[in-house]
C-alpha cells in the first residue's frame, strides 16, 4: 500500500481508501494504469449478433461498433472473407487501445478457414 501511495504522489494522482483494509488502493491504481496504457483486459458486457448458424464473417465483425480488430492470440489477422463461429459469450478485450475480438482455429474446423471466438475460460488470462 505504501508503494501505491508513493507512486500516486509521484504521478500527482488522487488515491484514497473507501472502507475495508484499504488494500483496494493497490488494485485501483493497477487498474487505472492498465486502462490508461490501453491493455485493460476483458471489456464489460457481451456482444450479440443476429445469425442463423452462429457464423459471422470477419468483415461483419469489423462493422460492429464495439469491435476494432479481430485477431488470434499469436497475432494472426484473419482475412475479411474468413468466418468466425460464435460460441459462448462474445466478449472483446482492450489491447493496444483497441477493442479486439480474439479468435482461434479449432481442430474440428481445420482446413475450412473457420475460426471461433475465445471461450470465457480462455479469456480469463486477459
Amino acid at each position: 500500500m505504501n508503494d501505491a501511495y508513493g507512486l500516486a504522489r509521484a504521478l500527482d494522482i488522487h488515491l484514497s481508501e473507501h472502507g475495508g483494509t484499504g488494500q483496494g488502493v493497490i488494485g485501483a491504481l493497477a487498474g487505472a494504469g492498465l486502462r490508461l496504457g490501453g491493455d485493460d483486459g476483458r471489456l464489460r458486457g457481451k456482444l450479440e449478433f443476429d445469425t442463423v448458424d452462429g457464423r459471422v464473417s470477419v468483415a461483419q465483425l469489423l462493422n460492429h461498433p464495439y469491435i476494432d480488430a479481430v485477431r488470434s492470440v499469436d497475432g494472426h489477422v484473419p482475412s475479411a472473407a474468413e468466418s468466425v463461429q460464435l460460441q459462448d459469450k462474445v466478449k472483446t478485450v482492450l489491447l493496444g487501445g483497441q477493442s479486439v475480438l480474439l479468435v482461434e482455429k479449432n481442430d474440428s474446423f481445420e482446413n475450412t478457414g473457420l475460426w471461433q471466438n475465445l471461450s470465457r475460460k480462455n479469456l480469463k488470462s486477459y
